[in-house]
């Protein structure tokens, strides 16, 4: 039986990842390999509406790495793509043009459209999607530059709203202000509700049954819940929320050390965490 490799690249707002698989048919594949990097590209594109110079070299010597890997691999096919963090800079095609002389990578950078389909796509393909939107659900896209959330009713979408605060950028705007954490939750919590107040008055006078949320963290803060290791991947909200209000008045350190994250001081888990518990607020799931 022939077997088709691929890799995929993708540049994000806080990290960069390679992702090979093997495909055996068009239906069956596994995942081989899974490679990530911490690059926060967001910090300058929100920042200063630049990638800088070091960056952009560490981008590309990141790359030339995960090209020696696909080779390694001997890769048929691949695809590199970027989103937020390259299309929302000033110096966009500097950086692609560097990716391109350095690595030979041509890079794909989606519209947000394109991005939220993709990331839809993934999810819809769950057997129990189709079940959730029969009756009402939310689908919350928490990411480094944005948050979109779109709403289904009877199965049928009923809107979509993208709002510019996705957890790099949150910690960009309100981060390293010397804040306590409580207040830095605080900050948060009073910017999100301000951006929502539109959509919830509008389209959240019913509450929805389900809160599908996807975001890096999510996953990780499901599988700590589920204490049996079930595979579902569901949880109950009230279960969800009050994890995540224990979590959040433990110091920095301890956060990390609970969730199993790599650094022990993770600067981006505070604004996922508050992001995660308000948007669980304001779709007013019961």
């Amino acid at each position: 039986m022939a077997i088709h490799t691929f890799a995929a690249i993708y540049i994000g707002t806080y990290d960069v990842s390679l992702k090979v698989f093997e495909f055996t048919n068009r239906k069956k594949f596994h995942e081989v390999d899974h490679i990530r990097s911490r690059q926060e590209l967001g910090k300058g594109a929100y920042g200063t509406g630049t990638i800088g110079y070091e960056q952009v070299e560490e981008l590309c010597e990141t790359l030339a790495q995960f090209k020696e890997i696909m080779e390694s691999y001997k890769v048929d096919s691949y695809e590199v793509c970027a989103a937020a963090a390259l299309r929302d800079t000033t110096n966009e095609i500097f950086v692609l043009d560097q990716i391109y002389l350095r690595t030979g990578f041509r890079v794909k950078v989606l519209s947000n459209s394109e991005h939220r389909f993709i990331s839809y796509k993934a999810v819809a393909g769950s057997p129990v999607f189709e079940e959730m939107i029969k009756t009402s659900a939310a689908v919350v896209d928490v990411g480094g530059a944005s948050v979109q959330i779109t709403l289904f009713r009877d199965g049928k979408m009923i809107t979509t709203q993208h709002m510019e605060t996705g957890i790099m950028r949150l910690r960009n705007l309100l981060g390293d202000r010397g804040y306590s954490l409580k207040m830095y939750e605080n900050q948060i919590e009073e910017y999100v509700n301000k951006k929502l107040e539109g959509f919830r008055s509008m389209y959240m006078n019913t509450p929805v049954d389900y809160l599908i949320l996807i975001s890096d963290y999510a996953g990780g803060l499901v599988k700590k819940i589920e204490e049996k290791g079930g595979k579902s991947r569901q949880v109950k909200l009230d279960k969800f929320s009050k994890f995540i209000d224990k979590l959040l008045k433990k110091t920095l350190e301890e956060i990390t050390a609970e969730l199993n994250l790599s650094d022990e001081r993770e600067p981006l888990i505070i604004p996922a965490l508050v992001l995660y518990k308000m948007m669980a607020q304001n779709v007013n799931v019961p």
